[in-house]
């Protein structure tokens, strides 16, 4: 790790930016429920992990990603889906649609919403 900075989402909840070999990763932080509620059922779905030079690292998978930022729908999460849908359009990212679908289930009351954003960019 080459360094860090602290700011804030779009919502105004807090976030960490870290550097890695001169690529910036994003965390954003959420300390109201409301803000960004995920099932545990759906946490259990996305979650995955890899071996990154002798650590073990969980991340959520990018298909649960996308239906996260579609679910929240700010702006800057529709220029993200962008990036990612360019990505998918490359051959660098592939999208497995099950598990699209498995996880707009949990999702019953937003699913239309969701599924409306990703479409207005292509994503589906």
């Amino acid at each position: 790790m080459q360094g860090w900075s602290t700011g804030t989402t779009d919502l105004g909840t807090p976030s960490i930016t870290i550097n890695v070999d001169d690529v910036e990763i994003t965390i954003e932080l959420y300390e109201n429920i409301m803000d960004f509620y995920i099932p545990v059922e759906a946490l259990d779905l996305c979650k995955k992990n890899i071996d990154a030079y002798n650590t073990n690292i969980y991340y959520v998978a990018p298909e649960c990603w996308m239906i996260f930022k579609a679910r929240r729908g700010s702006g800057k999460d529709i220029a993200e889906l962008s990036m990612l849908k360019y990505m998918v359009e490359e051959g660098t990212l592939s999208i497995d649609k099950s598990l699209i679908e498995k996880l707009l289930n949990f999702y019953e009351e937003d699913k239309h919403h969701i599924v409306d954003r990703l479409k207005s960019i292509k994503l589906m």
